[in-house]
């Protein structure tokens, strides 16, 4: 048996040499489809796996709050115009210091986006991002320090002239050498570094770690030059069951502190992370129907073209057929061939498909902040076996056919 079934495997890998182009063109569109299928689901399981690590671990889940925006009707009665008033300090420190049960809010300032770090003669390039933060920042955004230490709470609210700057700023200004307590400058004014973060890369949605430059909170309303001073909050919940609780209880403070009144709608929003996790899946469910059906789509022309493929080696291995059939070839035998050979071309696109897809999900799930290599064995299963099938009904016919020759008319056939 395993004799036969090498033969045939030897027998179909000379008739595909011999009719190599059309095979590469059966082959090829087979790798279309199955590269196709790969790709797309190899890109959303990456896509899906950088969102559950970066939302995952976070106990209870988070809460970010932003200012929303309110129609107000101006003279003219038929414009209107949407404005956000933004969180000043005195609200989001009513909601730090009231909301204390199963919660830490973390309070932030966007200082820069473009600020040039410099130590000594060494300088940044101006793409540095400068955040001043309370001692619950790396907590609430799961931030690890690579060495030094978080701010104190005092630092935080006195404004110590302190920062934790990312690894792409230590390794610009200070190179291989460490930066714990080295004095840099940032915006003009100058800090010790007391901490320097892990590398994390682009986060998803977000901008890199790498680069930032973090200061106490009060020490980063100082810097700040701009008018207008937004300040945002991340609320860290500490237990699951109790996100409702801590969900009611930030909503009731955050109108009291922006004066909503009963009436009127919330002038913020709250916003949970993990509800991006749920859009995701949901977002997924489509593109796995739609590049299922286009898999199919492609693999049926594909299982098309094999068939007639297959059937005009039939007709022009007829005399062939007759030779072995002569010789005391079974009929069973020639199927098998006949399938064998199908069969194989079918997998060798789906090889190429597979390497192909996967090459293009992990570059397309990089680019919008997966770290990790994502090799989906499970699809990747499940595009074989697909090869194989489609090769074994699309051979079936022209096999049976090929088995079926009468000997004595195929050794006449010219």
């Amino acid at each position: 048996m395993v004799e036969k079934f090498l033969i045939n495997i030897s027998e179909s890998l000379k008739a595909i040499r011999a009719n190599l182009l059309r095979s590469v063109l059966t082959a090829t569109i087979i790798c279309i489809g199955i590269s196709s299928l790969v790709g797309m689901l190899t890109a959303v399981s990456g896509i899906e796996g950088s969102v559950g690590t970066n939302l995952g671990g976070l106990g209870g889940g988070t809460l970010d709050i932003y200012p929303s925006g309110k129609d107000l009707k101006q003279k003219n009665r038929f414009s209107q115009t949407t404005v956000f008033r933004q969180i000043d300090n005195k609200e989001s420190s009513y909601l730090e210091d009231n909301l204390k049960e199963n919660a830490l809010v973390c309070r932030y300032v966007d200082v820069s986006w473009i600020a040039e770090a410099k130590a000594g003669e060494k300088k940044t390039n101006p793409n540095s991002i400068v955040k001043g933060a309370n001692a619950n920042y790396l907590g609430a955004f799961k931030y690890a320090l690579e060495k030094g230490r978080n701010f104190l709470d005092v630092e935080s609210s006195r404004g110590a002239r302190i920062c934790i700057i990312g690894v792409e700023v230590e390794k610009s200004l200070f190179g291989p050498s460490s930066a714990l307590n080295q004095d840099i400058v940032v915006l003009g004014n100058r800090m010790k570094v007391v901490g320097v973060l892990k590398s994390k890369g682009n986060s998803f949605g977000g901008a890199s770690t790498d680069r930032f430059v973090l200061v106490p909170l009060a020490f980063g309303e100082a810097l700040f030059t701009g008018s207008n001073l937004n300040y945002n909050m991340r609320v860290l919940i500490d237990k699951q069951e109790n996100r409702e609780a801590v969900l009611s209880q930030t909503t009731n403070l955050m109108r009291r502190a922006r004066a909503d009144k009963p009436r009127d709608k919330a002038s913020f929003v709250i916003y949970e992370p993990e509800s991006l996790n749920k859009s995701i899946t949901e977002i997924s469910s489509t593109l796995y129907i739609g590049s299922t059906v286009i898999a199919a789509i492609t693999l049926l022309g594909a299982a098309i073209a094999l068939m007639n493929i297959m059937i005009v080696n039939v007709s022009e291995r007829t005399k062939e057929i007759g030779i072995r059939k002569a010789l005391g070839g079974k009929p069973i035998d020639i199927q098998n061939q006949f399938l064998t050979e199908a069969i194989l071309i079918c997998l060798f696109g789906g090889l190429m498909g597979i390497v192909i897809g996967v090459a293009i999900g992990n570059l397309v799930s990089g680019a919008v902040g997966s770290e990790e290599f994502t090799l989906p064995i499970g699809v990747v299963s499940i595009a074989l076996l697909v090869c194989f099938f489609v090769g074994l009904l699309s051979g079936f016919y022209p096999a049976k056919r090929a088995s079926r020759l009468d000997p004595i008319e195929s050794l006449r056939y010219e």
